[in-house]
């Protein structure tokens, strides 16, 4: 366990109630003005594209704001914010550039080329996809959070790509109609780390309000020690600044936010085990649980830069919502293959071990360089009688530029430094997507939700020998290849006495297919396919969810997902005791 210590200064606030009211969501907020207690069904949600309290709406969500983390302590880790919710899993690699949150079981594409199953949502913007990074929240995003939502089961009518398992959404704080702000310092005696967050807001007149937020945090320590480098493969540091500024007039809201983060996060660990009598390891070996013997490897670096915008308009007809983004984002990983510094490979052998280990400077370096564009306007209609409806429009290009560079010792018999092999991924999506809703008694009400998606992904692989630059024939592909998809999805809500609900739902999501960044070495025992195609999911749910108590609310369901293509990585039959690989 980790002992810290954490100080929380207010700036133009009085008392600790102006920190927790920094910006709290709608509900929240008037609740409290009221001076009552909100009831977490009260929250206002956005799951089916538009505002709603979270316990009328017939999907299976979680809801976790910006009170909640801070009494938590300002958290900005999504594995330590996702543990505890119900469905979720995060898939820790040690290393947050590559680690992956799973929903309903959905979304393990690790160490793959895949999308991630699970539909990732930063301010209205998708911030997935790309070779590295893509497959979770980072700091940025959970920095000055205003609200996370998860929504569990298939999201693919409203959210599209890749919502197989589920869709989280996040919101960052944005600028309001006061004058205040937070600092929060925290230090932690184990790992000493050193970190500070800050916000200021301002308004600047009735139509004009400003948000400035930024971290810089530094822990040179860790748990899982390198003892061949003598540094902790989990220190990390890094910084980010952002910049809002928000306009209202009327009916119209509009936001600007403009961002960059620079971190050095804890570098891939890797390790294994051997049982006696394999193949070259006679008397068995593994790796020691917090220490390491990797004579290569740095912290993963990762920078992102964001801009987006955003508007809000209200008719008698309507609320017309539309959100446009570019994010960028560069990661670079670096991971000692073998695992053996030349010291402890030297030991192993003494032993009589390790005869299948050559080298002990094998090592590889992946850098991936994704940008990404996204649009998308909807308009949610203004009620009308028992009759509701939506209709929306998205869009979203992406260009990623990937390398894997490996290293070894060069030999007589082999005068390679290792490969060089880069690639280029380009990405084009559009949809259409609507729902209609319809109250058919004043109990009872049904809603469906359409989406037609149009894909193209388009990819290039190559092979290079270092430091000859020669062409590696079996690293070298150009693919393209265009997919379609209809997703829908149907609920029905019947509401019970006492604010209860119970729902059924049918739904269904879609990860489009694509390419593998490499199909591996081809004297491997099983060659990697070079394409895959697309996947989808179908998921049957009843629930009900209402208050137990004044502070307590529930939601309960049961369901059953069906996948057909399930997209995954597969086993090429090479392991540590084999000297072709």
């Amino acid at each position: 366990m980790s002992k810290s210590i954490q100080r929380h200064f207010l700036l133009g606030g009085a008392g600790a109630a102006a920190l927790l009211a920094c910006a709290p969501s709608p509900a929240i907020a008037q609740v409290r003005s009221e001076g009552e207690t909100a009831s977490v069904g009260e929250v206002v949600v956005t799951a089916r594209r538009r505002e709603e309290r979270l316990r009328d709406v017939p999907v299976s969500a979680s809801v976790i704001d910006v009170n909640q983390l801070i009494e938590r302590g300002d958290i900005v880790d999504p594995q330590a914010i996702l543990n505890s919710v119900p469905g979720v899993k995060f898939l820790d690699t040690s290393s947050p550039s590559n680690s992956e949150i799973t929903l309903r079981g959905s979304g393990q594409g690790r160490g793959t080329s895949t999308e991630a199953a699970v539909g990732l949502y930063r301010n209205n913007i998708y911030i997935g996809g790309g070779t590295i990074g893509g497959r979770s929240l980072s700091r940025l995003d959970l920095l000055d959070l205003e609200q996370l939502q998860v929504l569990r089961g298939p999201q693919g009518a409203l959210y599209g790509r890749n919502a197989i398992g589920g869709a989280i959404t996040v919101s960052s704080a944005r600028p309001r109609w006061d004058n205040r702000g937070f600092v929060n310092v925290n230090y932690q005696f184990e790992t000493e780390l050193k970190q500070i967050q800050a916000a200021v807001n301002h308004a600047v007149s009735d139509q004009v309000a400003i948000r400035l937020t930024g971290e810089w945090f530094d822990q040179p320590k860790g748990f899982f020690f390198n003892a061949s480098q003598r540094n902790f493969i989990d220190r990390q540091e890094g910084y980010a600044l952002r910049g809002q500024i928000r306009f209202r007039q009327d009916d119209l809201d509009m936001n600007l936010l403009v961002e960059d983060g620079l971190y050095y996060l804890p570098g891939l660990r890797s390790a294994f085990t051997v049982a006696a009598g394999s193949p070259g390891f006679p008397f068995g070996y593994f790796t020691p649980k917090f220490t390491s013997y990797a004579n290569d490897g740095e912290p993963a670096k990762q920078r992102i830069q964001s801009v987006i915008g955003q508007l809000s308009w209200e008719s008698d007809l309507g609320t017309l919502s539309g959100s446009t983004g570019f994010r960028r984002r560069i990661t670079n990983t670096e991971n000692d293959t073998d695992q053996f510094d030349p010291a402890t490979l030297a030991r192993e052998r003494a032993r009589g071990n390790a005869t299948t280990i050559t080298d002990p400077n094998t090592a590889t370096n992946n850098n991936d360089d994704f940008e990404a564009l996204y649009a998308d306007f909807h308009f949610a209609g203004a009620q009308s009688g028992r009759f509701s409806w939506l209709i929306g429009f998205e869009a979203f290009y992406s260009d990623d530029q990937f390398t894997t560079v490996t290293g070894r010792t060069p030999t007589p018999a082999n005068a390679s430094l290792g490969n060089f092999l880069p690639g280029r991924g380009r990405y084009k999506s559009w949809a259409p997507y609507g729902s209609i809703g319809f109250k058919l008694t004043d109990s009872f009400s049904a809603e469906g939700e359409l989406r037609y998606s149009n894909d193209r992904k388009e990819r290039q692989n190559f092979g290079f020998t270092r430091p000859t630059n020669a062409p590696i024939p079996a690293q070298t592909s150009e693919d393209s290849d265009e997919f379609s998809n209809l997703d829908y999805a149907l609920s029905l809500t019947y509401d019970l006495p006492f604010d209860w609900i119970v729902f059924g739902r049918l739904a269904t999501g879609y990860r489009a297919g694509g390419f593998n960044a490499s199909v591996g070495d081809p004297r491997a025992p099983r060659p990697v396919v070079p394409t895959y195609q697309p996947e989808n999911g179908t998921s049957y749910e009843i629930g009900a969810k209402g208050d137990l108590g004044r502070n307590i609310f529930v939601t309960l369901a049961a369901y059953q997902t069906e996948v057909e293509d399930f997209q995954g990585q597969v086993d090429n039959g090479c392991a540590v005791t084999n000297p072709v690989c």
